[in-house]
């Protein structure tokens, strides 16, 4: 059960604000038939005031995040957050740099949507985005394009990484582990507007990690590349094609000697070959209420594994309709 509430008040030029969260987390564990099940209710609790002020060229925020986690253990946390942000030229430049930081929730539902082959009963622990320190300059180039240039260094207190698991299952699942992981990101988003509803983008994204006990930032790639168009027909008919491309992984694997083997015999690291996913969606909005849409994903039809030894499906076609009331 999730409860959250976003307050804010604009006095002059300053807004005062404030989001509060209730994250309720009741969760029962079964590693396997022969492991008996184990029960873990936690609740997080957030509150993150912000006061902010806005000039002719400049944007200032500060606040915090201030967080009450009672899991196993009550533990209390605290997060600086501030941005500043400055106009040039009539917003053609505008650069701006920042500090933010959070608490996590890992639950089972956002960890088997992220990976559906983690085993039954994985032990659940929230993580702590400690810092996340960023400059950048985005602008317009022209009336049509537009860049945004990042660098931001992360640092993480138990960042969630999965492994090949061993010993709950047949080495055919995954099991979490949790590390502090330091992240330096320098990232670059380009989009350009060609007019008559056609939109393109592009992202690219360099990591490097740094892990403070395991050997390597297990399934987390170097680099990702986005791409992508757009096109509306009076907002009536939408197709989008999109490509990512992701780079090598190291993934932790047990060896098995003998399929008779209860536990592994050694490990190893296995280098996961980089893929390029395509997809393609199509929507048509027949009223503002009703839709319908077909979406085509891995349109090149490769066998790439996204985690060690679960190649994809070679294409995946859905169709369907939606409506609001």
């Amino acid at each position: 059960m999730k409860f959250s509430a976003d307050l804010s008040k604009r006095l002059d030029s300053e807004t005062y604000g404030a989001v509060l969260l209730i994250d309720n987390n009741a969760y029962t564990g079964v590693p396997n038939d022969t492991l008996p099940s184990f029960r873990q209710n936690g609740t997080l609790i957030g509150l993150t005031p912000t006061v902010s002020t806005r000039g002719e060229r400049y944007v200032v925020r500060v606040g915090a995040g201030i967080y009450v986690d009672a899991m196993s253990k009550t533990t209390f946390h605290f997060y600086p957050q501030a941005y500043l942000s400055y106009s040039l030229f009539d917003d053609i430049l505008v650069p701006y740099a920042g500090v933010d930081g959070q608490r996590q929730r890992n639950s089972f539902r956002s960890i088997t949507q992220e990976n559906p082959w983690t085993i039954p009963g994985p032990v659940l622990a929230n993580s702590s985005k400690l810092y996340d320190i960023y400059g950048g300059l985005r602008g317009s180039l022209s009336s049509a394009l537009g860049f945004d240039v990042r660098v931001s260094y992360t640092g993480w207190r138990d960042r969630l990484l999965y492994i090949t698991d061993g010993f709950y299952s047949f080495g055919n699942q995954f099991n979490t582990v949790y590390d502090d992981v330091k992240v330096l990101d320098v990232s670059g988003d380009l989009t350009y507007d060609a007019g008559k509803g056609i939109r393109f983008h592009g992202r690219l994204d360099i990591f490097n990690y740094d892990t403070d006990d395991q050997a390597e930032p297990w399934n987390l790639p170097p680099y990702q590349v986005a791409i992508g168009a757009r096109y509306s027909l009076r907002d009536k008919l939408i197709i989008e094609l999109d490509a990512m491309l992701m780079g090598k992984r190291k993934a932790f694997t047990p060896v098995f000697d003998s399929v008779l083997d209860q536990s592994p015999d050694q490990t190893e690291t296995v280098e996961l070959n980089g893929f390029v996913d395509l997809h393609l969606g199509v929507e048509y909005r027949y009223t503002k209420r009703l839709s319908v849409f077909l979406q085509a994903s891995n349109l090149s039809l490769s066998r790439y594994e996204r985690w060690a030894s679960y190649p994809v499906q070679r294409g995946l076609v859905l169709g369907g309709a939606s409506y609001a009331f």
